[in-house]
């Protein structure tokens, strides 16, 4: 529910050549898939892992950081599919089962986030508040939060 109007948001599901056409033609230029399909939208099928760089930070870092976050995954019998994000960033993407709502997914991610942060000491952060990071690569859990 839209928390201004009270009412159903419209979104748009692309099932055809058409529907992409369309979307052009309303000035469409990027997609945000969500972290859930259209067989249950209020359950993630997909959590991202998103290594948002300060501009101080480094690619090397990145790449480390991301290690980490592989080698964590690893621990967790997941797989991650990394994906470049901007200049710098990278997205790494993990499919999980349809069990959970955003809520504790969320929850989730925010636990892997700050173990990343944990045994990448210096190199990435959770911290919400950008004034507040270092150069290091921002985990951010909260792409969980939005379909």
């Amino acid at each position: 529910m839209s928390p201004v109007t009270a009412t159903p948001p419209d979104e748009l599901c692309v099932t055809q050549l058409a529907d992409v056409v369309w979307a052009v033609q309303m000035s469409t230029f990027e997609f945000h898939p969500w972290n859930s399909r259209r067989a249950d939208v209020e359950k993630p099928d997909e959590w991202r892992i998103d290594l948002d760089p300060m501009p101080d930070c480094t690619l090397d870092t990145v790449r480390r950081v991301a290690y980490v976050v592989h080698e964590l995954l690893d621990e967790l019998g997941a797989v991650g599919w990394p994906k470049t994000s901007g200049g710098k960033g990278l997205h790494v993407y993990v499919r999980i089962e349809p069990s959970y709502g955003f809520t504790e997914v969320r929850s989730a991610a925010l636990a892997i986030a700050r173990e990343v942060e944990r045994r990448a000491a210096g190199s990435a952060t959770t911290t919400w508040w950008r004034r507040q990071r270092f150069a290091a690569a921002f985990g951010s859990h909260v792409t969980q939060t939005w379909r």
